[in-house]
Parts: structure tokens; C-alpha cells; sequence
């Protein structure tokens, strides 16, 4: 991690390298920010883009805490124009027919839904929210399986399998076997805020409990956990 400053404010933020990036943009929701450039970028370069980027960062961060919990319960909308919730945003959907024998979900900034000539006007939508919520449950069981790899093995912690389901009063639950279940509605979270969860739960493998060495063992793989510990807690 990254550090810019504003004011009394530390902002930190995640570097990401990308070969199709051709040019800098910055991502940011309410608890984090993330910068991705073209894999040629210099330090030098980034350091002083952040800085005259930092008060805009910083409102416009400050601006998406502040409705970070009513976000989190609006409705997804499965038609054209309306928007589904992601990763901390709320991202455009758009929908058309095609010739396509199944339905087909594509995401770049908005989500793209394909459907074959076949589904009529009036079922449209049920099949835009059942296929646009398969793809998000999918997608968080990859994101899932990649961080709760990413963080546990460096400390041999390792999970038996991840799976997703609807819970309604906790986010997620570390079997004494080793199975991680993780909540679908964490799709709509900051990705950062998924990371802290896993890392929960990974803890859990070798702390039964809530101990000193169970949060110091959290904070190995999630510095600064707290934040999105507050957040979740605030939209529970």
C-alpha cells in the first residue's frame, strides 16, 4: 500500500499495473482507492499524480462514506438504465436481444446482457435478474477462492473449499472442517472489505476465538482491518 496525505488525512491506495491501461484512472470507493497505469509508469510519475489528485480523492471518498449504508440496501434494477450494485458501486445495466442461444453477461464498467430472440418482453427482466445473479455469485466465488488463497497460504493457512450462500444475519462462517461460506450479499461490497472477511475466517483455522492472537493474525493479512470492520458492522 500507498500513502498520500490531505490535510491530517492518510489515503492509502493500492498500485495496479495493467498491459491495456493507456493511461492513469484512479477507482475509488468508501474505503478504498486504487490506481491503475500502463506497466511503464515511474514512481516518480505516480507519486506526484497522487498528490494533485489528493483533494479530490479525499471528497470524493469522504462523499462515498457517507452513503456507503444506503447504497449497500438499494435494489438491484434489472433492466436498461437501471444499476446493480458491485464491488462498491453501483453500475449501469444494459440489455438487448441478439443471436445467441443462451444468455450472455459481460462486464467493463456496466454490465452487458444478451438474451436470445426467444425470451419474450414481458419475462425479460426475471431472466436479466436470474442470470445477472448467477454471474455475480460466480464471480464472488472466484474472488473469494483467488483472495482466501492469496492471503492464507504465506501463512499456511489453509481452507478445504469456499461456497456461497444467502445468509441473513452473518457475513460469513469457517467450518471446523475447513469449508469457508461466505454471504452473496458481499458481491456489493469493496473488494477490500470482501479481503477482511476472509481473512476473519482464515484466522479462525487455527484461532477458535476472538483472542489478542486471533485479531494480531487478521491484521497480518489485512492491515488497517478495522475500517472495513466499522463499515460491515454499520451495514449489518
Amino acid at each position: 500500500m500507498s500513502v498520500i496525505t490531505f490535510g491530517n488525512a492518510k489515503l492509502e491506495y493500492r498500485i495496479r499495473y495493467s498491459s491495456k491501461a493507456k493511461r492513469k484512472r484512479i477507482e475509488i470507493t468508501p474505503f478504498s482507492i486504487e490506481l491503475i497505469v500502463p506497466e511503464s509508469t515511474s514512481h516518480e510519475e505516480i507519486s506526484s499524480f497522487m498528490k494533485t489528485k489528493a483533494k479530490e480523492i479525499f471528497v470524493s471518498q469522504e462523499k462515498l462514506k457517507a452513503k456507503s449504508k444506503s447504497f449497500f440496501q438499494e435494489r438491484d434494477q434489472y433492466f436498461s438504465g437501471g444499476k446493480v450494485s458491485f464491488r462498491g458501486r453501483r453500475l449501469a445495466v444494459w440489455v438487448e436481444y441478439g443471436a445467441v442461444d443462451e444468455s450472455v453477461v459481460s462486464y467493463k464498467s456496466r454490465f452487458y446482457i444478451t438474451l436470445p430472440m426467444t425470451v419474450a418482453e414481458d419475462e425479460k427482466e426475471l431472466v436479466v435478474g436470474r442470470v445477472v445473479r448467477e454471474w455475480l455469485r460466480a464471480r464472488l466465488l472466484q474472488d473469494s477462492i483467488e483472495i482466501a488463497n492469496e492471503l492464507g497460504k504465506p501463512l499456511s493457512l489453509s481452507f478445504k473449499s469456499v461456497r456461497v450462500r444467502e445468509q441473513k444475519h452473518i457475513w460469513a462462517t469457517c467450518g471446523k472442517d475447513g469449508i469457508l461460506y461466505i454471504n452473496f450479499l458481499l458481491i456489493r461490497v469493496p473488494r477490500k472489505a470482501l479481503e477482511y472477511v476472509i481473512a476473519h475466517e482464515l484466522a479462525h483455522l487455527t484461532h477458535r476465538n476472538h483472542s489478542e492472537k486471533f485479531w494480531a493474525l487478521v491484521g497480518k493479512m489485512v492491515p488497517g482491518f478495522i475500517d472495513y470492520q466499522n463499515m460491515l458492522d454499520g451495514m449489518g
